[in-house]
């Protein structure tokens, strides 16, 4: 089976899984009490996470340019803003996986070679892991299989996936070049040189603790976007509660099951939220209202990629000049 039949069989199946989802979500809530429940918050709540998340995606903007920069790759900071948000709209509609590709893509575009982005975007990734499997640890002795079973066991499982993930790369890098000798050359020297890369960043202690430490501020206000929008929907739980929850809920929200998580999202926070006394409506419209902060970045995203077609399109006279 070919690359492409695979593609459009994991989409279809993605898309057959979606609407399960949601008709399973359709028998427990009723749109028109979600719609009420919506309006119980002021205004001001729905553009929240839009502003917090563009805060977010800046702050990952700025990390993944420290890494270029230990790299060897310079990039302009408001290129690879660009890049993450158009990155985020594209990956609305694509398959699993696409929107590192249009990262990448763009990344290289601003500057960087592709060697260089796709060991930087790793890297990132793996710094993103340690404040998300610090909440999940702290969730855990917070007594968070006790209070939900459920994500109790989603946190020790990706807690522990986490771990292996750090090591597996730990070892990759002492042993890597042993691995690579029986690979075929051209991607052999894709991973030489982004081995390299990954290197120079680890030479460079201080853009890499810069990164590690920009993290979490990343996931930090990850949860405080969720527990202000709880709070303005009337929900009585402290920040604390919502550290030690929301990482493994997320967990299990970015798997790659629906298309951007839909049903999944809304199932995840109907079972999480009821502890806290939030109704099935209230936490459908808890949820959508935070995927709210998603598509607004992911609409800036869009306005930029529309710019951008503008300003290279042949019938500009700047581009054409």
């Amino acid at each position: 089976m070919s690359p492409v039949h695979r593609r459009w069989i994991g989409l279809a199946a993605r898309v057959t899984l979606t609407a399960v989802a949601l008709g399973l979500l359709l028998t427990r809530v009723q749109p028109g009490q979600v719609h009420a429940a919506l309006g119980l918050a002021p205004a001001w709540v729905f553009l929240l996470p839009v502003g917090l998340m563009l805060i977010n995606s800046a702050i990952h903007a700025l990390r993944l340019r420290w890494l270029l920069l230990a790299a060897g790759q310079p990039a302009p900071f408001l290129g690879v803003w660009s890049a993450m948000l158009q990155s985020l709209f594209f990956g609305l509609a694509l398959p699993t996986g696409g929107a590192e590709v249009v990262r990448l893509a763009l990344l290289t575009r601003a500057g960087a070679t592709a060697e260089a982005t796709v060991a930087v975007l790793w890297i990132a990734r793996l710094l993103e892991l340690a404040p998300w499997g610090g909440l999940l640890a702290f969730g855990l002795a917070r007594g968070l299989a006790d209070d939900d079973p459920a994500l109790g066991a989603t946190a020790a499982l990706f807690l522990s996936l986490f771990i292996g993930i750090w090591a597996a790369t730990g070892l990759a890098l002492r042993w890597g070049s042993r691995l690579t000798d029986r690979l075929p050359e051209r991607i052999a020297q894709f991973l030489r040189q982004g081995e390299i890369s990954m290197r120079q960043v680890r030479r460079d202690h201080g853009a890499a603790w810069r990164a590690l430490l920009a993290s979490f501020p990343y996931a930090f206000i990850n949860c405080l976007n969720v527990w202000l929008i709880g709070k303005a929907f009337g929900l009585s739980w402290g920040y604390d509660d919502v550290l030690g929850m929301i990482p493994a809920a997320d967990a299990l929200i970015s798997l790659p099951v629906t298309l951007s998580g839909v049903g999944v999202r809304e199932g995840v926070f109907v079972h999480a939220l009821a502890r806290f006394g939030a109704t099935e409506e209230l936490a459908v419209a808890i949820a959508l209202t935070r995927w709210t902060g998603e598509l607004g970045r992911a609409a800036v995203g869009g306005l930029l990629a529309l710019w951008g077609l503008s300003a290279s399109s042949p019938e500009d006279p700047a581009a054409s000049a």
